[in-house]
């Protein structure tokens, strides 16, 4: 059995959270980060002790989520770039971020196609990176096509090439989540898993200077590779028919997608400073300010605090579209979707400052 430290499960406190200004500080420059995060009055909730041992074990469905999804991460492990890792602490430090991420979510099945997505969006990421342009594209459009393929067989055989690390990475992935998942679940998640990684592609054009470096399009970019959007698809398909999507869970999807992506480059701002990385919203935001002639004179940290504006206007929207929907007393599970989103806002950025990639952390 895995040993566990801190594995637990989450419960809010709050069904109508009041908006509060977190500070993250920013060591380098002597200034902070403003964000607005709705406050739903997160605890965890401790597991049960095997009394024969004094272990701490989790128990019930995250227990049954934690075996499978380790299984998993050692079948992955030689596709991974980071081999000196234990995939079975990597399993646990996924299984975590699950629970923390989706405290209302505890179906055995979602949670583990959520974990494995979460732990194969990090290594896919890290492959395309390590890859040479045309290679990432060859290896991008492969892979679009295998999870499209609705025959879906584990037998496929991949020549030994950059883009076929990928490929065949997808098609275990694939083929591991489709034994928890209907069909038509599974169509709809692997749809969104296809947008992702057509985001991946518009990234290497944008990065090559084939699109116009500018906020538009960098939004419209971060937006799908930030990949959250699969998460819901799970969530969704588990509660409405399939093909069914109500405008409303789909535009709040569309700002939580903002809200997190630009969470994710602030938080990782300073992280990305350090590694000359050039996909983040403050670089491109304040690359585009500064072409303009009036704005010659803009600062880093004007340039932070405008983006921290965008997220906190984000936010607003989501706050106020999860409200319009509530007010209607439509059908409940709209109300859990949306509830899901709006907690998402909340708990990704909980994740983000105390996860070891960043470098940043609450006050």
């Amino acid at each position: 059995m895995l040993w566990i430290d801190g594995l637990c499960e989450y419960e809010k406190r709050e069904e109508n959270p009041k908006i509060q200004r977190q500070i993250v500080p920013l060591k380098k420059n002597g200034g902070s980060l403003r964000l607005d995060i709705p406050h739903h009055g997160l605890v965890s909730i401790p597991l049960q002790e095997d009394s024969s041992s004094g272990n701490i074990y989790p128990t019930g469905s995250l227990k049954d989520v934690l075996i499978a999804h380790g299984s998993f991460r050692i079948a992955m492990q030689s596709w991974t770039q980071k081999k000196k890792e234990d995939p079975l602490e990597q399993a646990v430090g996924e299984v975590k971020a699950i629970s923390l991420f989706f405290p209302d979510v505890r179906s055995e099945h979602l949670r583990i196609c959520m974990a494995a997505w979460l732990g194969v969006l990090c290594t896919v990421d890290d492959l395309l990176e390590m890859m040479r342009p045309h290679e990432a594209e060859n290896a991008i459009l492969e892979t679009i096509a295998t999870l499209q393929d609705n025959e879906r067989n584990n037998k496929k055989i991949y020549e030994v090439s950059p883009k076929a690390t990928v490929c065949s990475l997808m098609s275990l992935f694939q083929n591991h989540c489709c034994q928890f998942l209907s069909d038509a679940a599974a169509k709809d998640f692997f749809r969104e898993i296809c947008t992702v990684f057509c985001g991946f592609m518009q990234e290497i054009k944008f990065q090559q200077g084939y699109l116009k470096r500018d906020m538009q399009n960098y939004m419209e970019i971060r937006t799908r590779t930030i990949g959250v959007a699969p998460f819901f698809s799970l969530i969704r398909c588990d509660l409405f028919p399939p093909d069914y999507y109500p405008d409303s869970i789909l535009a709040i999807q569309k700002a939580v997608n903002v809200a997190v992506g630009l969470q994710n480059d602030l938080v990782g701002l300073e992280k990305d400073m350090d590694e000359q990385e050039p996909m983040n919203a403050v670089f491109v935001s304040m690359e585009e300010l500064l072409r303009k002639e009036e704005m010659k004179g803009t600062k880093l940290a004007d340039t932070i605090a405008a983006v921290c504006s965008l997220h906190n206007c984000s936010i607003a929207e989501v706050v106020q579209m999860h409200q319009r929907i509530l007010q209607a007393a439509g059908e409940e599970s709209e109300i859990i979707v949306a509830t899901s989103q709006l907690l998402f806002t909340e708990t990704h950025l909980r994740w983000c400052t105390t996860a070891k990639r960043y470098r940043t952390h609450l006050e």
